[in-house]
């Protein structure tokens, strides 16, 4: 075997080992080429911004951010009319004036409210004598030629002097609720 130190490769070795190098080159060419599967496109084709959602499966791409709110839509026919709700309720306040001289627990009023209807409802708010025990009831009076709302209170104890009462009263079909007065009644 001879040594080629210091001497030139012939032009015949040249040409070989081009033709050596563009051989393994073109079977690594044709390896790449297919591996890709046919009508796909390769990172070097590819311009940024250039893909569009549609080149993506579903799932591929993350979710945005949400866009601003859209205007309002056309309002819709109304809805049925709901039940009578409870209104016209009035705040009536109990005093001594209205405690029954024959039995000092007891207070017995009388509401002027131009409604004659058995519907009624009183319930207490503030009292200076609250104590447990104390009963309200509510009724249907005409008085004095005038229909109105009856309050009788039952208390366990005699009516302490300088009482207060105050309450929130309802009677169906109630044109006003007038300053209570004691009913003998």
């Amino acid at each position: 075997m001879k040594r080629f130190v210091g001497r030139r490769p012939s032009p015949a070795m040249v040409v070989a080992l081009i033709g050596l190098f563009v051989a393994l080159g073109g079977s690594s060419y044709a390896a790449v080429r297919t591996v890709l599967p046919k009508n796909s496109v390769g990172s070097a084709q590819v311009v940024n911004h250039s893909l569009l959602k549609l080149d993506f499966k579903t799932g591929q791409l993350p979710q945005g951010p949400a866009g601003p709110a859209g205007p309002a839509g056309p309002v819709g026919p109304a809805g049925a009319q709901g039940p009578p709700g409870i209104f016209n309720v009035g705040v009536v306040q109990l005093t001594e004036a209205e405690v029954n001289p024959a039995a000092r627990g007891e207070l017995k009023a009388f509401i002027p409210t131009n409604s004659s209807s058995q519907k009624c409802l009183v319930t207490p708010n503030e009292s200076n004598a609250a104590t447990p025990g104390t009963s309200i009831y509510c009724g249907t009076r005409n008085y004095n030629g005038a229909n109105g709302l009856f309050i009788h209170v039952f208390l366990p104890a005699p009516a302490p002097a300088g009482l207060t009462i105050t309450m929130t009263v309802y009677q169906e079909l109630a044109q006003q609720y007038g300053l209570p007065v004691f009913y003998p009644g």
